[in-house]
């Protein structure tokens, strides 16, 4: 082979090597860790969930109404072939009751639906969107982070402080044993 033969066969192996070793990494907008949301209306207001925190989202789920003092109980409703109590998010959030719970979201992890006004879509946003809440708007809201999005932070609900609340209304509730 000749001196120029060698020189061009070391650097069509090299592009080569340089070519195969390009499939194997993520494009850099892929490697960029991303959040999924869902963007609600509770009470009138904007708000971002978490995808991971939800199991599930229904819409025209039936709301049987049960004679409880619950706050913010509104009823139980047939989901994935349980009874599921159904809870309205808006009077959990302190804020104003949503004007009909036909559309509810089922927490991970929990047996419990949140009834919420509007579904506005899916977000994917990356980390560097979602901030520690100042006190501002979303304190309002029990939130602990805002996300920011078209010019506007929302707040982000916790699903599992949402959960717990309930759970603890639930015990200060419940009736003492007597000893």
């Amino acid at each position: 082979m000749s001196p120029g033969g060698e020189h061009v066969g070391r650097l069509a192996a090299e592009l080569r090597r340089d070519f195969d070793a390009s499939f194997a990494i993520a494009p850099a907008e892929d490697r960029a860790v991303r959040v999924d949301f869902l963007s609600l209306i509770v009470g009138g207001e904007r708000h971002a969930v978490r995808l991971a925190e939800v199991s599930g989202l229904f819409v025209g789920r039936a709301v049987t109404p049960l004679p409880c003092a619950a706050p913010g109980l509104l009823g139980i409703a047939g989901i994935g072939g349980a009874l599921v109590p159904v809870y309205d998010l808006g009077v959990l959030l302190g804020g104003a009751p949503v004007q009909s719970p036909r559309r509810v979201l089922v927490a991970a992890g929990a047996a419990v639906a949140l009834a919420f006004d509007e579904f506005e879509g899916h977000l994917r946003v990356g980390r560097d969107a979602i901030a520690r809440e100042d006190g501002g708007e979303a304190s309002r809201t029990q939130a602990r982070e805002v996300l920011r999005v078209e010019g506007r932070l929302l707040p982000i609900l916790q699903l599992s402080s949402v959960i717990r609340g309930i759970e603890d209304r639930a015990r200060q509730g419940a009736p003492r044993k007597e000893m």
